[in-house]
């Protein structure tokens, strides 16, 4: 299940931090032109052991001008959006960054931490941005051999530049720069032979590869600190599992992770590997592993892995409770946008359709699983169209007239669509930590939580003898 969810964002919180220590807070400001955009984004992606982004957003005042205090510690990477246009980002501690006046797709910082940013501007016109790799990635249609040649020019232009540019930059921004880049490097190249071979299914695995493909050679704590590390050996257990599975044919896919995660790994690596494989199964589902979670428990894990892990399961308990009772004010006081453009909390929606269970679809035009299960969504709603149940759809992404034409088109039906107005800020998504979408939720008659993780339309009859037991059952 967890497999096809497509990662929209994750967790937006308000700019606000007036309490903080110069040492603790990062500030960004300036003036853009009203004319073309009205608001202004930062994205701060995680830091391992973390799984959030943080997202920032602000409405720009009566002069075109924002300002953001962004609580931080340590070196962020992530992305600044403006209007259309977005660009790499970084913060550290203490930055007080001035964004001068966009013009097109060129920008400019000055003040405290803003070379940086301008060497990011300069390497993403250079195509070397991180979005170059992955442009490459998903073409799929590069031979293996000209692919890793590219990768690595790609890398040693990143490396190149940075030179060009060091005498302006921290050494903590330096080694952070040059260890992202190596992590990316790998992560493309553990990658590709697998995302070509799905259309090139008789190719042979070229030797540069080789290395690419062990566990045992990628393992290295030193580089814990980025995100991209984590998602390398993340794909590798995934991938390691399958092929176990095609050995022996008997093994689930779980009992083979668990062969993988438990003997294959080693350090604060193993400890990162599990913490992601309960996160995961806690987002995706409502029930976490217990092998996973005992194994933990027995490693040495350092200070960040086991606050990260007290905080999930700490979570876990906290949405259990939500089942069976009263819709919790971060649901209830959730703003929605109708198909007329009329604000109505997430409560007064739901009173629309007392004395029915409701089977919530959290989805996105843009979401490729979300539209392959509409099919599925609109066979199931005819077949229990004599049973109190409401399907409603809400959408993470703003809708305008043209684009609700879409939502209908898309969802087969124009009946019972919302939009969050906040998007994936939105209380109840930051609230339940929902970070991709589809997501599927069940309510009963009185419009109580039973299910945060519901089945999917696809799963057929399965989902169908739930939701008719629960409507003849009340």
């Amino acid at each position: 299940m967890k497999k096809d969810f497509f990662i929209i964002s994750l967790f937006f919180l308000l700019a606000s931090c007036t309490n903080l220590k110069k040492g603790e807070v990062a500030i960004v400001t300036g003036k853009v032109n009203s004319n073309t955009h009205n608001r202004i984004e930062i994205v701060l992606y995680n830091v391992p052991p973390q799984a959030r982004s943080n997202t920032y957003v602000t409405e720009l005042d009566g002069d075109s001008e924002f300002s953001f205090e962004i609580p931080i510690k340590g070196i962020r990477f992530g992305r600044i959006s403006i209007g259309n246009f977005n660009y790499d980002f970084c913060l550290q501690p203490s930055d007080r960054i001035e964004l001068d006046k966009p013009l097109g797709d060129t920008i400019y910082y000055s003040g405290e931490g803003a070379e940086k940013n301008n060497f990011l501007f300069y390497a993403e016109k250079n195509g070397v941005n991180e979005s170059a790799y992955y442009s490459r990635l998903n073409k799929r249609k590069i031979n293996p051999q000209r692919f890793f040649t590219e990768m690595n020019r790609m890398k040693e232009k990143r490396i190149q530049l940075l030179k060009s540019y060091d005498s302006k930059l921290s050494d903590e921004f330096i080694n952070f720069y040059k260890l992202h880049s190596e992590n990316t490097l790998n992560l493309m190249l553990v990658m590709y032979p697998n995302r070509y071979k799905q259309k090139n299914e008789n190719f042979v695995l070229p030797k540069e590869y080789e290395k690419f493909t062990q566990l045992s050679n990628m393992i290295d704590d030193s580089k814990l600190s980025t995100r991209e590390y984590h998602n390398m050996i993340d794909y590798l257990i995934r991938i390691k599992a399958k092929e176990l599975g095609k050995i022996d044919e008997t093994l689930k896919f779980k009992d083979a992770e668990h062969i993988i995660l438990f003997d294959s790994l080693s350090g604060q690596t193993q400890a990162y590997a599990l913490l992601n494989s309960i996160r995961s199964d806690l987002n995706f589902g409502s029930r976490y592993d217990t092998l996973v979670v005992d194994k933990f428990k027995t490693l040495n894990s350092d200070k960040p892995s086991t606050d990260e892990f007290n905080r999930v399961m700490d979570k876990h308990v906290e949405k259990q409770r939500l089942i069976k009772t009263p819709l919790h004010p971060e649901f209830a006081n959730t703003i929605l946008l109708d198909t007329m453009n009329q604000e109505l909390t997430f409560s007064e929606m739901m009173k629309e359709h007392k004395g029915k269970i409701v089977y919530l679809d959290l989805w996105s035009t843009r979401c490729r699983p979300c539209v392959a299960e509409m099919p599925y969504s609109k066979k199931l709603k005819e077949k229990l169209k004599d049973e109190p149940i409401a399907f409603v759809f809400i959408s993470v992404e703003a809708s305008d007239s043209k684009k609700w034409n879409e939502v209908f088109k898309t969802t087969l039906t124009k009946e019972n669509h919302y939009v969050f107005k906040n998007e994936f800020r939105s209380k109840m998504l930051d609230f339940m930590e929902i970070n991709g979408v589809p997501t599927y939720m069940i309510f009963d008659k009185k419009g109580q939580l039973l299910d945060y993780n519901a089945e999917r339309p696809s799963w057929g009859q399965f989902t169908e003898r739930r939701l008719r037991k629960l409507a003849n059952n009340e």
